[in-house]
């Protein structure tokens, strides 16, 4: 509401969270659900929310993860949350709507890369970051509260092997079944430390 006394002005103008810090959360939240587009329109809600850039680029993939390495390798293409998950979406539509069995592969293998770098392994972690959200905190847990942080969706491949498993089963280049296979590979390793 507009109309509000002093009392109420002062202490809105001291509380640390705005209007967008929540949106930004729930549109997380939704992200780390699979539901890009209901994301997207969380962060549209207004016009601060999800404007972050990521440090790297979120699709990109190396056979050793680097993260440090992807932060400071120039980018064509800058990302912010909201930026990602519109990309997110738009790859999704496109994997299940081409014709093409090689372009559904590479937009499916594109969703991955993006699934896998949202995780605690991947250079998008920044992705799980807000002012309500950090992934530091896991570390400090008691055992107990630690492994059951760590079986999170911000540890979890596995919807992240789903799809290069999908882009594996559609292609018939061999360098790119190679990538999808070794990608399958680190995703189930990860799976494996949890």
């Amino acid at each position: 509401r507009k109309n509000l006394n002093q009392l109420e002005q002062f202490m809105i103008g001291q509380y640390p969270l705005k209007l967008a810090d929540l949106y930004e959360a729930k549109a997380i939240r939704l992200m780390y659900e699979y539901h890009f587009k209901e994301a997207v329109a969380e962060f549209e809600k207004t016009e601060d929310a999800g404007k972050e850039e990521l440090y790297g680029n979120p699709f990109t993939i190396h056979i050793t993860d680097c993260h440090d390495c992807d932060h400071l390798a120039a980018q064509k293409t800058k990302y912010t949350k909201l930026s990602f998950a519109k990309k997110m979406a738009e790859l999704m539509a496109k994997g299940d709507t081409a014709t093409n069995a090689d372009e559904r592969a590479q937009n499916y293998f594109l969703f991955a890369n993006g699934l896998y770098n949202m995780t605690y392994y991947g250079n998008g972690r920044m992705i799980y970051e807000n002012r309500i959200n950090r992934y530091t905190t896991y570390i400090y847990y008691e055992d107990k509260e630690r492994e059951e942080a760590m079986r999170s969706v911000f540890f979890d491949c596995k919807e992240a092997l789903t799809w290069y498993q999908k882009a594996l089963s559609l292609s018939k280049n061999k360098e790119f079944r190679a990538k999808c296979t070794w990608m399958s590979a680190k995703c189930e390793h990860n799976l494996w430390l949890n």
